[in-house]
């Protein structure tokens, strides 16, 4: 797959969005930041024309490029939701809505277990897959190598589903729970990333979609059980510290893979990675790491549990059970559902 990119010159220039460390510091680097890519650079490898004539992912990716509005708006929008109703819900009752929210949750839980099936299996064993080739082809092959095609498909679903995860906080505002800075922070840049990285076609998308898509799976099927009644609470709670790892670990991946694209980079390897959404990408899993890493450690490692008495529920059911009338999902009010 990497030697097919390499067969188009045209695909390793700054017109294309490439950019290593020798042009990185010029003045055309500015339009990496509102990406939009010709047709010129359309690349439809031999081994996807089949795939490319079920998703076309140049055309996906171009219209994507094309309308930075869209997400620019929806974040405005979202910002100025959290405040307006946030004042409006003050002095008005919880608006609860839980069959609403048990659908939302179990429904993304399906969506989310449906493209971690597709991209898991082609991150690891795909043309550019990281079992079948090596590392710097899974991470620097052009996103054509999993773009085009059913997983291409669900890929931009991915990429799209960002914009429907902003009505997680509109539950949050309506039942009066906290909506804390890890929550709407996470919310809007995550977006912007996610925006950015398909518009510029970066090679390491699929390991994002695909850690992400599975961290989800059981996150909103957690958050579903959440809604279920005392039973449900009971049952998910056992799967509250495993969520929380699993997302610092997402976080700790992210790093890593993101790194090594760098470093391909600096020791002049064709990698076709955005420095420019390289930059962006560490800056926001290293900030995500932080705040996970703070929320692990006041739940897991240096939370206080009350004393109860012996007849009562144990302190870990009862503050579960009492967090849930004030929160969207039955988790404690400290922590914010993040992706």
């Amino acid at each position: 797959m990497m030697s097919e990119a390499l067969e188009s010159e045209l695909l390793r220039t700054t017109l294309c969005g490439y950019r290593n460390f020798t042009n990185l510091f010029t003045t055309d680097a500015l339009m990496d930041l509102h990406p939009t890519l010709p047709i010129s650079c359309d690349h439809y490898p031999p081994s996807t024309n089949e795939q490319s004539k079920i998703f076309d992912a140049n055309h996906w990716t171009r219209i994507t490029s094309q309308n930075w509005h869209i997400p620019l708006t929806a974040c405005a929008i979202y910002l100025v939701m959290i405040r307006v109703l946030k004042a409006y819900m003050r002095e008005r009752k919880p608006i609860r809505l839980t069959p609403i929210v048990i659908v939302w949750n179990f429904g993304l839980s399906l969506f989310s277990f449906c493209g971690m099936v597709l991209c898991v299996p082609h991150l690891l064993y795909g043309p550019a897959g990281l079992l079948t080739t090596n590392l710097h082809t899974a991470v620097c092959s052009h996103a054509a190598s999993y773009g085009h095609g059913r997983v291409g498909f669900f890929v931009a679903l991915f990429i799209y589903s960002k914009l429907a995860e902003l009505f997680d906080t509109l539950w949050l505002l309506l039942r009066k729970s906290p909506v804390i800075f890890l929550h709407w922070y996470h919310h809007v840049t995550v977006l912007l990333y996610c925006w950015h990285a398909y518009s510029i076609r970066i090679g390491t998308g699929l390991w994002f979609a695909a850690m992400n898509y599975s961290v989800h799976s059981i996150m909103y099927f957690y958050f579903g059980l959440t809604q279920c009644g005392p039973r449900g609470r009971k049952l998910a709670k056992r799967f509250a510290m495993l969520i929380t790892s699993l997302q610092l670990l997402q976080m700790i991946v992210g790093i890593m893979v993101t790194v090594a694209s760098v470093v391909y980079h600096a020791q002049g390897a064709t990698c076709f990675v955005s420095l420019t959404n390289s930059a962006m990408g560490l800056v926001m899993y290293a900030s995500y790491f932080a705040l996970f890493l703070q929320l692990f450690l006041s739940h897991y490692v240096y939370a206080k549990k009350p004393k109860l008495p012996s007849n009562c529920p144990s302190a870990d059911v009862a503050a579960l059970s009492s967090a849930a009338d004030q929160t969207q999902r039955g988790r404690p009010v400290e922590r914010p559902k993040v992706n």
